[in-house]
């Protein structure tokens, strides 16, 4: 008779660290769960997961926490080494930074103005500085850090890294974000998109708390969507999904987008957009920020260019709606400080074209972040990263 292998793929070695992977995984976005939740997240049978939660606690990778009574009160999570890590995000003219504990608490976060005219490598240096005064400020150290998650005004690559488009960082041509990251900062960095990170702080700490399907939505100088489905971050194959920016309105006619295109989204609704159309009237403006404070007076003029701004969000919101079917639509950026007079247009448009029972179900609200969305969202991925990275570790090591 043929002995079953002790080790080797398929030998019951194997077959309990695969199973151990699957329930360290289920924790490693920070969450608190029961077993019956692992269970569910695992698809292992409830019997399984109880033995191996007793092993990973006897091995000190995870903890117990109990709330309220009972056995069902009694939750897991991972244990929680020394160490932090940081969400980084760089837009065109700003700067941010956030710190965070292994634990996923959020220790600090700062952000300050920069100039468009910063080639890359100067600009991650001041991203540097901006780090360290943060860290000093917070009483912690750089030698603390495990690893950073940048956030780029651009689509992401997921298989080499690089940046799919420079239009919004033109000084970025040529330059690998990570590499460049790694070199200035000291510790590893991955990069994305930020509207996906912006998304996925929305999930954890903003409006999206609590929701399995929504779109979050950023309209600034650029309009991109990030997409939460099932309770995960979707990407697309290359990680281009969600460059709703450029989804085609007037394909032949329509005004030259930077992408080399007619007719994009982009080129009715962005904040550059939004100053163009005041310009005959109100001469060149600034900023955003003037258009604002006309809003938040009165403005007729204002009120009714961001009200048309918001009809032409409802289109694309509208047929996200119909294509996603999601929970919840999260309006985010510059343009969201308008508030109502941009939210209530979009609002009408998904009521009147969208399919009913769509429509029906979809709520539209603005960020609970605002600005923050994407740093804080930097930062929760660099927490998954760092958990899932010491997990493959302990795995190699078994």
């Amino acid at each position: 008779m043929q002995e079953t292998p002790r080790s080797g793929p398929g030998s019951p070695r194997s077959l309990r660290q695969a199973n151990r992977r699957r329930v360290l995984a289920a924790l490693a976005d920070g969450e608190v769960l029961s077993q019956a939740d692992l269970a569910r997240a695992t698809g292992l049978a409830a019997s399984t997961v109880s033995a191996l939660v007793r092993e990973l606690a006897d091995a000190g990778d995870v903890v117990f926490e109990r709330r309220g009574a009972g056995r069902s009160s009694q939750l897991i999570r991972l244990s929680t080494p020394p160490g932090l890590v940081v969400g980084l995000d760089h837009g065109r003219r700003h700067l941010a930074a956030a710190v965070a504990g292994l634990d996923g608490e959020i220790l600090a976060d700062v952000r300050m103005r920069i100039s468009d005219e910063l080639p890359a490598t100067e600009s991650m240096v001041e991203l540097s500085a901006l780090l360290d005064r943060m860290l000093t400020a917070a009483g912690r150290s750089r030698a603390e850090v495990h690893r950073g998650a940048l956030a780029l005004p651009a689509p992401v690559d997921i298989s080499s890294g690089r940046l799919g488009s420079t239009e919004i960082l033109p000084r970025w041509g040529g330059i690998e974000p990570a590499i460049l990251a790694q070199d200035v900062l000291g510790f590893p960095v991955s990069v994305h998109n930020d509207t996906n990170v912006g998304a996925v702080g929305e999930a954890r700490l903003g409006a999206g708390r609590g929701v399995s399907h929504f779109a979050y939505i950023w309209v600034s100088e650029g309009l991109g969507a990030g997409l939460i489905l099932n309770d995960t971050l979707y990407a697309g194959v290359s990680g281009i999904a969600g460059e709703l920016g450029h989804t085609l309105q007037r394909a032949e006619t329509g005004a030259l987008c930077r992408c080399g295109n007619r007719g994009c989204l982009e080129t009715v609704v962005s904040t550059p957009a939004v100053l163009t159309l005041l310009e005959p009237q109100l001469g060149r403006l600034d900023s955003f920020d003037e258009v604002l404070k006309r809003v938040a007076a009165g403005d007729p003029l204002c009120r009714r260019v961001l009200a048309q701004t918001g009809r032409h969000i409802g289109v694309a919101v509208t047929n996200l709606v119909n294509l996603i079917n999601p929970q919840r639509v999260i309006i985010g950026g510059e343009l969201s400080s308008a508030g109502e007079v941009l939210l209530e247009p979009i609002r009408q448009m998904v009521s009147q074209y969208a399919i009913p029972s769509a429509a029906e179900r979809v709520e539209i609200v603005l960020s609970e972040l605002g600005k923050r969305s994407e740093v804080l969202g930097a930062a929760k991925v660099a927490l998954t990263e760092d958990r899932m990275q010491r997990m493959n570790a302990e795995f190699v090591d078994a």
